[in-house]
């Protein structure tokens, strides 16, 4: 068997198992579909989607792959790899798919003005101070969760903004 042949191979069976997995999370969350809890004053619905993120967590953690050999040898570290790649181009589609929607309410979004303005800022602070600091500082790859998680706390705390009721 030449080495193309074989490479051919292990293509087909990291694709196989790559649709294999992908097909069993969707069915999976489809058939659990959108649940909701009441609050009595607020209704959380938590989308299939959450559940699809979740399983996928769960079957690609290590401890899953030690402790059941047989999913250890499907879903190798190719598989894994190949799958962090098409994330990315998942969240290309999904950000197109959200400026789309954007395009339609731009009217709305401009009369927000100084309020969304700000929270924008708010953004974009932990992508100016937080992430130089934290790599000046030697956190290394820690530095993108932690600065995420600076953002969403600096827009909850400096720019909420409190809407009136709608008469």
């Amino acid at each position: 068997m030449s080495n193309v042949e074989n490479k051919g191979g292990q293509a087909r069976i990291v694709m196989t198992s790559v649709i294999a997995v992908a097909a069993l999370i969707f069915v999976s969350q489809f058939l659990i579909g959108t649940q909701k809890i009441n609050l009595g004053f607020a209704t959380i619905s938590i989308l299939p989607m959450l559940f699809a993120v979740m399983f996928g967590m769960a079957l690609s953690v290590n401890w899953t792959k030690t402790k059941v050999k047989a999913w250890g040898k499907i879903f190798t570290e190719k598989e894994e790899g190949f799958c962090g790649k098409m994330v990315g181009y998942c969240l290309l589609v999904l950000g197109t798919q959200y400026a789309g929607m954007i395009i339609p309410n731009l009217e709305m979004i401009i009369d927000a003005g100084v309020p969304l303005l700000l929270q924008e800022l708010g953004n974009l602070l932990p992508i100016l101070v937080a992430v130089p600091l934290a790599v000046k500082f030697g956190f290394g790859r820690k530095a993108i969760g932690a600065c995420s998680s600076i953002s969403v706390s600096l827009q909850s705390l400096l720019f909420k903004v409190n809407s009136a009721p709608v008469a």
